[in-house]
């Protein structure tokens, strides 16, 4: 990039440009990584290593013009940020139901997950609603309908308790997902 002009300007526009393909990039990695697998162990020992060996490279290249950029930006905070809230998002928008449900073979995930949460300082707190929102829509839709069983309802519910205090061991979220 270095044909870029370096006016004040023209790097705000690239910086906002950057940020977007980087955000896009993250996204569509950590999904077609992390999509349905929830037995290996994929955030830290993939995930990250990926961004710390491709995207960082990548950011760093894109402003050796301006090296210090890189610090005083918090670029690295920013792209763990931007990395664990596409993980999240994977897992809690998505796939939370099907985690419950597989549990307790899916704890590697709900560990990952847990982990990432708290990896992105406001994780929990700005998760939790949405986790909240999304697993009691999941459980309205895919387990309260009149074909299915009792027991199966409350395989779920044991299930959802469980990772629900692995996640979060105050029961704080367990106590929203309640209500």
């Amino acid at each position: 990039l270095g044909w870029l002009s370096s006016s004040a300007s023209t790097m705000g526009s690239v910086r906002k440009s950057l940020l977007g393909a980087l955000h896009s990039t993250i996204q569509d990695f950590v999904t077609n990584t992390a999509r349905s697998d929830y037995e290996t162990e994929l955030f830290t020992a993939v995930i990250m290593k990926w961004k710390e060996s491709v995207v960082v490279p990548f950011v760093r290249a894109a402003l050796r013009h301006d090296m210090d950029a890189f610090v005083r930006e918090d670029w690295d905070n920013q792209l763990n940020l931007a990395v664990s809230e596409a993980f999240c998002n994977l897992r809690i928008t998505e796939e939370m139901f099907d985690i419950i449900t597989d549990y307790p073979d899916s704890e590697t995930a709900v560990i990952e997950l847990r982990d990432a949460l708290f990896r992105f300082h406001t994780g929990m707190h700005y998760f939790s609603k949405r986790l909240t929102v999304e697993l009691r829509a999941s459980l309205r839709k895919r387990l309260l309908h009149p074909g299915a069983q009792t027991s199966q309802i409350l395989d779920v519910y044991i299930a959802t308790i469980k990772v629900l205090r692995l996640i979060d061991p105050t029961d704080t979220l367990l106590d929203q997902v309640a209500r």
